[in-house]
């Protein structure tokens, strides 16, 4: 005969709410109907995506193909451009949707999938094209609206927020860098290409550069030799990457303990310290703690954490009274 070992738990009814249902109860619907995988998910395929994207951009054959607007692949799925600046930026991409940033996902939802949606009603509002571009746009219509439903029920699992400040930098880096590469190469485009005048060589840079992020025809009016088109694109690529990594970089550093977060930790440890030998760690200066209130001068218990890279690892046990340690942990 086989006995188990395992305890059975029987819910406590001050456990329980008013509807009858245990907290743990609770937490194990909540867990079947919340997945936390679909971060990793997207992840896993924007970083597919990044990977045809860097092949389709170095075979020549496949490259021209996808540089119309009617390859199949985008119409029915998600957009392939042949760009080594857009296969870096879905890499990027694929990196903050796996650390959960939120502002990945708003650049998942808006730029990867919202704006080609609009461009697919607007073939099938046309009406333009042949039977199977618009077959393809229709399918795609409904394919990528249910990836966005998906993704939208995922959100409350991007949780990661910015580091302060790394939007206005990023920006800041992305117009700046952008005029001066798009005045750097109208001068060199003016100097060793054929253009009628120093804007429509600005504009064929813009036209170039826009190119690696969507999809504009250039000016067929102006050119330039292969190495200045290759600066041009380097230049791009740099500005680019350089503002994506400013707005998802994690944080430098952990956090200080403050004054009266360490006052706190102090008196929370006096009062219920014997539950936890380890507890006094949480007073070092470079902790910091979430409180169960919010607020320290009234706070029961707290969790004490310190932020390492992309990653906030918590310090074990919750301080303070365990019948509070819920609270913190939310």
């Amino acid at each position: 005969m086989t006995t188990s070992l395992a305890p059975t738990h029987h819910a406590d009814p001050a456990e329980r709410d008013r509807s009858g249902t245990s907290h743990a109860e609770k937490h194990t619907a909540a867990s079947r109907t919340l997945d936390d995988r679909w971060p990793d998910r997207f992840a896993a395929g924007v970083i597919l995506f990044a990977a045809l994207t860097f092949v389709v951009a170095l075979v020549p054959p496949w490259r021209r193909y996808f540089e119309h607007e009617d390859d199949v692949l985008s119409l029915l799925l998600l957009p392939v451009v042949p760009s080594l600046v857009y296969a870096s930026l879905l890499t990027l991409l694929s990196v903050a949707l796996r650390r959960r940033l939120r502002a990945a996902w708003w650049l998942l939802v808006v730029w990867w999938l919202l704006l080609p949606q609009l461009f697919r009603l607007g073939s099938l509002v046309q009406g333009d094209d042949d039977a199977l571009q618009l077959t393809c746009a229709a399918i795609g219509l409904v394919v990528v609206s249910g990836i966005l439903v998906v993704a939208w029920r995922a959100r409350p699992q991007f949780t990661a927020r910015r580091v302060p400040g790394s939007l206005r930098r990023a920006v800041a880096c992305f117009l700046v860098g952008g005029g001066l590469v798009v005045l750097g190469g109208a001068l060199l485009v003016d100097a060793v290409g054929r253009a009628p005048d120093l804007g429509a060589a600005a504009r064929y840079v813009l036209d170039d550069l826009l190119t690696d992020l969507g999809r504009i025809q250039s000016d067929t009016s102006v050119d330039a030799p292969w190495w200045v088109r290759l600066l041009i694109g380097l230049a791009g690529m740099a500005v680019t990457i350089a503002s994506a990594l400013l707005l998802f970089r994690p944080p430098g550093g952990g956090g200080t303990l403050a004054v009266p977060d360490e006052a706190r930790v102090r008196t929370l440890l006096r009062d219920h310290g014997d539950v936890d030998s380890l507890g006094y760690f949480a007073a070092r200066r470079d902790k910091t703690v979430v409180w169960d209130t919010g607020d320290p001068s009234t706070a029961a218990a707290g969790v004490s954490f310190r932020d390492i890279g992309s990653v906030s690892l918590a310090s074990g046990d919750p301080l303070g009274d365990p019948a509070s340690w819920p609270g913190a942990i939310d």
